[in-house]
């Protein structure tokens, strides 16, 4: 990578000071992708400072009877390869003094001082302002405790511990794989209204003991936990403990146990929750064994491994890639590809010192600041929901902070910075031709468009077969899978009571007629109330005959029928209406798709150009469709339960329902028919996806309609 400069021109600022270490300084020596650091510490701020071996032989020779220009003269006769430039020494001096590591004897500069104290005090409200949602208090001191607790722990760090470990891990895994889909059927109930403080109290548990794993795994090596504190992480106390200590440790497996203690700590008691959840029945310790499960899985996984969030997982990856504060110097080398190839400033230099790493820090880099926009805008989403005042003054604060200041500073570093005194207006040019290459696409060049549809396989032409009279199931005619036709015997059902009732009837009816014919034979007396007796009679039979012809099931049209559950179903009591099985059709296959009222406008505007069908199980198979029409007025009614939450759709039921087709809000339902396809196999009840290609627009135009929906459903704005 390119050098910085040997001479600067603010040299003759430090080249007659007077500096050294302050003596609380400590130094500890490490190894990062094989090249030699050293580490200096403060003891009582914990403030730390990475130096490489030039720097800290110059660093090391500071000391009150010698100049800076001395020392660095010294330094270039002894090694002049290695020894740190002019403006390196302005730099690192710099930034010792801010860290607090270095003592210097210097005249008093009143203007100076007041305007470094402004300068503080602007960045401590910038930074309060940023950190709201995360806010850190300090308690306690916690190293007593640690060092007193650990002899009790101890072994858990040695090889013992971890084999015990790995084999809790896989036995909790096999638990999870054998009651994967109990799990899934209980996962959604888990953010209910009476679940959630029993999941907050689970999580502060957990949190704690999180932190009790960096604890003493940082304890078990020499280091010392000096910090026991409350961070507010969106208005939620959480416990936290300051480890950083650590980061003076010579062995990089001992940095990297500490960095991961809390994340072990986790899945060990996520495994035994899970055995404890399956071999408990239901009640509030399988429910507490369930919390503890979910949460120690999914926020070990999805928030402290991540490494683009400044958790476990960052501070893992850095010591293992082997880049001290990787966060920091990969903004520092997106700020210096700017500088190089857009600004084109002389002095850029990339805080990299080899290409693999500045390609890790470019990448890290952008992902980091994607992700963190990101996470902005789904917190702010979160708090919005809640407390909408409140969201919409962090949006402010966001939007003026992530936005408008850098901006500001962009402008104010193009017109007056000293750095592009030479191509000032080569530099506007090439920001302003970088931002139009950047907006003009954006805002003018059509995208395709595009939005999907939850939905569900049908046999076209399929009926539901009710029992049409009530009774118990007693034989099964046909089987499941077999053709039938149209009025073929499908099924028997009895009912005890309804053949009573047709043999009474038919006693009331042979009744009536005796007495019909008797008093015809006495002259007609009574003659017109015994007839209408026999019509009611006569009815009555007719009626029952037909209910008990109906326990007997048919085919409503040709087909196939299916019903594979219900040759076990044998003195089963049916309602009348009941669903005892389908007869699909042979004339191919529909899908019954639901749409979101946010986008049914786009069903009615005439935009969709093409419409597409993947199944579950051949979603790289894009199916032909035909004729897709939507169902007049709005439903509530899912076309099945496999497309609700319940069933483990996408779709969100009313939970007061336990049917699982009550969808929580009206939606359009879009039926469309399928080109079958050689390749992909099609089963009545596949849950299936409809792809809607719309008309082509501008990047701009997409955002602000899907903006305008955002607020408009979740706001009513």
């Amino acid at each position: 990578m390119k050098s910085p400069p040997t001479f600067s021109e603010s040299w003759h600022v430090v080249a007659h000071a007077r500096l050294a270490l302050r003596a609380q300084v400590e130094v500890h020596r490490q190894t990062y992708r094989g090249e030699k650091w050293f580490l200096l510490r403060h003891p009582y701020t914990n403030a730390f400072y990475r130096l490489t071996p030039g720097a800290y032989a110059f660093v090391a020779r500071l000391a009150p009877d010698r100049t800076v220009e001395s020392v660095w003269k010294l330094c270039l006769e002894i090694d002049p390869e290695g020894a740190p430039g002019q403006t390196e020494i302005l730099q690192l001096l710099a930034q010792l003094h801010a860290a607090d590591l270095i003592h210097a004897e210097l005249p008093a500069d009143s203007q100076a001082l007041a305007e470094r104290r402004e300068k503080r005090r602007t960045r401590e409200r910038t930074s309060w302002l940023l950190n709201l949602l995360f806010a850190r208090f300090s308690l306690l001191n916690p190293d007593p405790f640690f060092r007193r607790a650990l002899p009790y722990v101890r072994w858990l760090y040695s090889r013992a511990g971890a084999l015990a470990w790995i084999a809790l891990i896989l036995i909790g895994l096999k638990t999870v794989v054998d009651h994967w889909d109990e799990l899934a059927d209980q996962s959604q109930g888990v953010l209910a209204p009476e679940n959630l403080p029993w999941l907050y109290v689970c999580l502060v548990a957990l949190a704690l003991l999180h932190e009790c794993g960096h604890g003493f795994a940082c304890r078990r090596h020499g280091g010392q936990v000096t910090t026991f504190g409350v961070i507010l992480m969106i208005f939620t106390p959480l416990p936290f403990v300051d480890v950083s200590s650590s980061w003076s440790f010579r062995e990089k497996r001992h940095r990297l146990l500490v960095g991961a203690g809390g994340m072990i700590v986790e899945l060990a008691i996520a495994s035994a929750a899970a055995l404890l959840w399956a071999n408990t029945g239901a009640g509030l310790v399988r429910t507490l064994a369930f919390n503890v499960m979910f949460l120690a899985s999914v926020s070990t996984l999805l928030f402290n491994a991540n490494p683009l969030l400044r958790f476990d997982g960052y501070y893992l990856l850095s010591d293992a890639l082997g880049i001290p504060n990787l966060y920091s110097r990969a903004q520092q080398q997106i700020q210096f590809l700017i500088n190089r190839h857009l600004l084109r400033t002389s002095r850029a230099r990339s805080p990299a010192t080899t290409r693999g790493e500045a390609r890790w820090l470019t990448m890290f880099g952008i992902m980091s600041a994607a992700y963190r926009l990101f996470l902005l805008g789904t917190i702010l989403l979160f708090v919005a929901n809640h407390y909408l005042l409140l969201g919409l003054i962090f949006a402010v604060v966001a939007f003026v902070a992530w936005l408008c200041v850098p901006v500001g500073k962009a402008i104010h570093f193009l017109f007056t910075s000293p750095a592009l005194d030479r191509d000032r207006a080569g530099a506007m040019l090439r920001c302003a031709a970088a931002l139009a290459i950047v907006v003009l696409p954006c805002a003018l060049v059509p995208l395709p468009a595009s939005f999907t549809a939850p939905g569900v396989i049908e046999s076209r032409g399929y009926r539901v077969v009710v029992a049409e009279a009530a009774g118990e199931f007693a034989t099964l005619h046909t089987l499941t899978g077999q053709a039938v036709a149209a009025g073929n015997p499908l099924f028997q059902l009895t009912n005890p009571p309804l053949e009573q009732d047709l043999r009474a009837a038919r006693a009331r009816s042979a009744e009536a007629a005796a007495r019909f014919r008797g008093a015809l034979d006495e002259g007609g007396v009574n003659l017109r109330t015994i007839e209408h007796y026999a019509t009611a009679a006569a009815h009555q039979v007719e009626r029952t005959t037909q209910e008990v012809a109906a326990l007997r099931g048919v085919a409503p049209r040709d087909g196939v029928w299916h019903a594979p559950d219900l040759a076990l179903q044998t003195g089963r009591f049916f309602r009348r209406g009941a669903p005892l099985g389908e007869i699909l059709g042979a004339e191919g296959f529909d899908v019954v798709a639901v749409v979101s009222q946010q986008n049914a406008a786009r069903l009615f505007s005439g935009d969709i150009k093409l419409v597409r069908a993947r199944a579950t199980g051949s979603v790289w198979t894009a199916l032909e469709t035909r004729e897709w029409h939507v169902a007049p007025g709005q439903k509530t009614r899912l076309p099945s339960a496999s497309l609700g939450w319940s069933g483990g759709g996408p779709v969100e039921i009313d939970s007061s329902e336990a049917s699982g087709v009550a969808a929580r809000e009206p939606f359009f339902e879009v039926r469309t028919h399928v080109v079958e396809d050689p390749n992909v196999v099609l089963r009545h009840g596949q849950t299936a996806r409809l792809h809607f290609r719309l008309r082509a627009e501008p990047l701009f135009t997409q955002v602000r309609r899907w903006l305008r929906q955002l607020v408009q459903q979740r706001y009513q704005l």
